[in-house]
């Protein structure tokens, strides 16, 4: 049972990636956007305002900290610039005091 159970995790995680291929490229979406939205997807949810605001320097140095872990120098981090317009077009503008529709993952923390 525990064999069959490993096996059947193993190919769902093959099947994510395999699927992540596909998105990055069958869309068309850039390496750098690749990036940020693994991020995001993985980081970043969206929620009542209950928890407090999602400033943008916290979410970037979540990010900085992220980027260096998950692809160390294998890859050129992209510009913090790029994080924040996806994030605006993704959760709308910032405002001065962060975004109060999504915060970091409670596990995450």
């Amino acid at each position: 049972m525990s064999y069959q159970y490993e096996l059947l995790k193993l190919e769902q995680k093959h099947a994510k990636e395999k699927l992540e291929l596909y998105e990055r490229f069958h869309k068309k979406i850039t390496v750098n956007e690749y990036f940020i939205k693994k991020f995001c997807d993985t980081h970043i949810e969206e929620k009542s305002s209950e928890y407090g605001n999602l400033k943008f320097g916290f979410a970037l140095d979540l990010y900085n900290q992220w980027f260096k872990n998950e692809f160390g120098d294998r890859y050129k981090q992209p510009h913090s610039k790029v994080l924040k317009a996806y994030m605006e077009q993704k959760y709308g503008k910032c405002p001065n005091n962060g975004w109060s529709n999504i915060s970091i993952k409670q596990d995450e923390c």
